[in-house]
């Protein structure tokens, strides 16, 4: 069997295909309403190599979301990496981080997150590792892979990765 769809199958063959689904990726319901503020990132910069197979270095994330409803409530604060798609095939956007936020009603606070320097990698079979692609990556941040309400913009050159475009 050929599988020829690579890496869109499942919620990012919708993206790619531009359809809308009824539940998309990460979709979830609760009990009271939340309002995302502002995200800040920090750490602009990183090495792009790797010093250990699991890596753990990337970018902080701050979100700052307020539970705007009357009752006390949980929220999953999602952030998806958008990736050049002048490069080597990759998703229009893919899980990158979340954090699950408990506030009281009318209460408000920081969502701290890591967007992971593996998401922006890429396998390079020339250099036998894992390398950043240079370009422009997005970070969306919000309920579901289709509500993203906040983003901070990021630019890979030479393996490093820089805030802002």
């Amino acid at each position: 069997m050929a599988y020829e769809e690579g890496v869109h199958v499942g919620q990012r063959a919708w993206g790619r295909g531009g359809l809308t689904p009824a539940f998309p990726f990460g979709h979830g319901l609760g009990w009271t309403r939340w309002a995302y503020a502002s995200v800040t990132a920090t750490k602009p910069s990183v090495s792009a190599t790797m010093p250990r197979p699991a890596g753990g270095d990337g970018l902080q994330l701050t979100v700052k979301v307020t539970n705007t409803g009357r009752r006390t409530g949980r929220e999953v604060v999602q952030v998806y990496l958008q990736p050049p798609q002048d490069g080597p095939d990759r998703p229009l956007r893919l899980l990158a981080g979340f954090a699950t936020v408990a506030k009281r009603r009318q209460g408000q606070g920081p969502a701290p997150r890591s967007a992971f320097r593996p998401g922006f990698q890429l396998w390079n079979t020339g250099r036998g590792g894992r390398r950043i692609p240079d370009g422009r990556y997005g970070l969306g941040v919000g309920r579901s892979s289709r509500d993203l309400c906040l983003a901070v913009e990021v630019t890979a050159t030479e393996g490093r990765l820089h805030l802002g475009g």
